[in-house]
């Protein structure tokens, strides 16, 4: 293996490796349109994996607010949402 591609590899933050050494460090990532449909899924998987979310939205009324809504209840019932 390439030895820059080898350094890169080695450097990047795996949660799942984190949780297995009971490592308490947890990555926060902010996720903008977080109620939205593309947002919300890929805040869903973030959050499964064990990353700590802020989640922003205008919620809009572009479509469905209720919609909107209960995407983010959703996503509230993670310990790590915010």
């Amino acid at each position: 293996m390439h030895r820059a591609h080898r350094r890169k590899n080695n450097n990047k933050y795996n949660a799942q490796d984190e949780r297995k050494t009971g490592g308490n460090r947890m990555k926060k990532i902010l996720v903008t349109g977080s109620a939205g449909f593309i947002g919300a899924r890929v805040s869903e998987m973030l959050l499964e994996e064990g990353y700590q979310i802020v989640g922003v939205d205008n919620l809009n009324d572009y479509y469905d607010v209720n919609l909107k809504l209960w995407r983010l209840e959703k996503l509230k019932k993670h310990s790590n949402f915010i």
